[in-house]
């Protein structure tokens, strides 16, 4: 038990309705075993315009969920890769391919919560980051613990960018992703 812990949705929920949920959940099911305090982020993890993104910033409870993110001891991210295949794209509610492809050309390897970044795991500059409703990346370097979980050969790239760039300071990963020699971030 942990009652003095709290759970903080760091990037609203991400695709269709039905995912969003998943997020909800994921998050409600930690604080559960941890028996600790929840904050949920209750909207959607990137909207149609920065409009709506101000709207929906102004809600009370999207005010202190964001007011959270300053206290985090530990964040607990994915490591994304920029492809066709990735979850970002399959349905095409959260980035379209066009702006896949903008990303490319701008040198993004990777994503932490949608915030895509590059070889150096700098933050690459879009209108996209304007539309995201969850933590920057700036505000996650600041986070003294961030648990990366990734894995696969197509993340390889990703994940020694989000090192190299000090994105993420502990990783899970499965063991042919660890012995690409990522400690040469």
């Amino acid at each position: 038990r942990y009652p003095d812990a709290q759970v903080v949705q760091i990037i609203g929920g991400i695709g269709q309705p039905d995912a969003e949920v998943h997020a909800t959940e994921l998050c409600r099911s930690m604080a559960r075993t941890l028996d600790c305090r929840l904050t949920l982020l209750p909207v959607p993890g990137i909207v149609a315009d920065q409009r709506t993104r101000e709207a929906l910033l102004s809600d009370v409870h999207v005010q202190r969920a964001v007011e959270a993110f300053d206290d985090l001891d530990i964040a607990l991210v994915g490591i994304g890769a920029p492809t066709r295949d990735s979850v970002t794209m399959r349905d095409g509610s959260i980035i379209t391919r066009t702006e896949l492809d903008a990303l490319l050309r701008r040198g993004a390897v990777g994503d932490i919560a949608l915030r895509y970044y590059d070889n150096s795991g700098e933050c690459i500059e879009s209108d996209i980051n304007e539309r995201i409703i969850g933590m920057t990346l700036e505000q996650i370097k600041q986070v003294p613990k961030v648990v990366g979980v990734s894995g696969g050969p197509q993340k390889v790239a990703a994940i020694r960018a989000a090192l190299r760039g000090g994105l993420v300071n502990v990783l899970i990963t499965d063991s042919v992703t660890a012995g690409k020699r990522l400690g040469d971030a």
